[in-house]
């Protein structure tokens, strides 16, 4: 270094420091960024677990309703017994009412378990649809 010129040496050192701001400018600028898309990650995160917490109440409330039906189902179902086994006595019967007594010993078991079912397959829809939405608004 003696030999180069003390101008030529400042120079170098003001280019050399005018490089290092600019590098520290663009990691400062990156930093800023990078903070504040993991603010909005955080935040994306905490909405989303929100909405799949409050899908999950919903679900869970859907299936105690679909519980709650079967059992006023099979409720209903020991009641008609009763009245079509009271009404079987001695009385003669209009064939339709022989016809739906018979439908219905049939399918009584069928009734709740196909509006169980039913309820289960609404529940996974309403699952999987949120969960594929909360997915894709993850992506954006």
């Amino acid at each position: 270094m003696d030999n180069i010129p003390e101008t030529l040496h400042t120079a170098r050192m003001e280019k050399e420091l005018k490089n290092l701001r600019s590098d520290v400018d663009l990691l400062m600028s990156h930093r800023a960024e990078c903070e504040f898309l993991h603010d909005q990650h955080k935040e994306h995160s905490k909405r989303s677990g929100d909405a799949i917490n409050n899908n999950t109440e919903a679900t869970l409330m859907l299936a105690k309703s679909m519980t709650d039906n079967a059992v006023m189902m099979s409720k209903l179902s020991d009641s008609v017994d009763k009245l079509t086994e009271q009404a079987a006595g001695n009385q003669p019967e209009i064939d339709a009412v022989k016809d739906w007594r018979t439908t219905w010993k049939n399918n009584k078991v069928m009734i709740p378990l196909l509006l169980s079912l039913t309820g289960a397959i609404i529940t996974g829809i309403i699952t999987s649809a949120a969960l594929v939405y909360h997915y894709l608004s993850g992506l954006s």
